[in-house]
């Protein structure tokens, strides 16, 4: 049953031109402060390899949902930073039909209590499903 839940989300975000990996990185930073993230961090967050997480970043960069922010106290650190097209990208997805659907998807994937987790966690507790909710 699982895997026609995962492929009922796969199909939303098809339709919305994101992948689980897009989606993934959206989540954190959308649940980050200020909506950016150490890449180091996020790459660890996520369970990523540092060069894993560059190479998505330039992809989902060349798409307009993120940019990269220089560190000013580190030269050899950045940032990810979600973009407006980015936030209103998990903003759709966040309200997308199969984790809209109240009577079948109740989750979404949201950063874990644990610093370095992915977990399923109520909507509630995502400002991207929030946002779109309240609508």
């Amino acid at each position: 049953m699982s895997w026609l839940l995962a492929a009922a989300i796969e199909r939303d975000l098809r339709r919305l031109g994101l992948s689980h990996p897009d989606y993934y990185v959206l989540v954190r930073l959308s649940e980050s402060p200020d909506h950016r993230m150490r890449m180091t961090e996020l790459a660890e967050g996520i369970k990523w390899s540092k060069s894993r997480l560059s190479h998505h970043i330039d992809r989902m960069e060349r798409r307009g949902l993120v940019r990269r922010e220089e560190c000013a106290s580190d030269a050899r650190g950045a940032f990810a930073c979600l973009t407006e097209a980015g936030l209103r990208a998990i903003q759709a997805a966040s309200s997308g039909p199969t984790l809209k659907r109240s009577g079948s998807v109740r989750h979404i994937f949201a950063p874990g209590p644990h610093r370095n987790a992915m977990t399923i966690a109520p909507p509630s507790t995502c400002k991207a499903w929030r946002a779109v909710s309240v609508k």
